[in-house]
């Protein structure tokens, strides 16, 4: 990594070397060579604005008229599926005709308590007076003391 940073450096000094060396004729041919190139990186920048400034006037307008025939206010209104705007049962008895989007992804995004079961594990340890450490030592030659 730092081998070809270095390398790279290296490269950018020995052209700005080269290029101060140049006569100031040359170094103006050598700017008006890079201007079409200067100009291009220019204008794909300048497509890009462009692009994200055609993208929002063609959404936007759509947006708004989605939020005007849908209320237009942040809240969004349930609808049962039995085809009526009014009110429904939720699973845990209570009724709305309205609901908070962040009270539903907060109540989604709670961890519900999971029940802990314990079990009794019942384990015995033999025990040589050799630990692993001690036979891979004496495998590998090295003896402890």
């Amino acid at each position: 990594m730092i081998g070809s940073l270095f390398q790279v450096f290296s490269k950018y000094q020995s052209v700005r070397g080269g290029l101060g060396s140049l006569p100031i004729w040359g170094r103006w041919l050598l700017l008006i060579a890079a201007l079409p190139g200067v100009a291009l990186a220019g204008l794909s920048i300048l497509a890009l604005g462009v692009s994200i400034l055609a993208l929002l006037v063609l959404t936007v307008p759509v947006y708004r008229l989605v939020r005007w025939v849908s209320g237009g206010n942040s809240r969004c209104s349930v609808r049962s599926s039995a085809g009526s705007d009014g009110d429904f049962e939720l699973p845990d008895g209570a009724v709305a005709s309205k609901v908070d989007i962040a009270e539903v992804m907060q109540a989604m995004l709670t961890p519900t308590p999971t029940p802990q079961r314990r079990r009794h594990v019942d384990v015995t340890i033999i025990d040589d007076g050799k630990s692993r450490f001690d036979e891979l030592n004496h495998r590998c030659g090295e003896v402890p003391d």
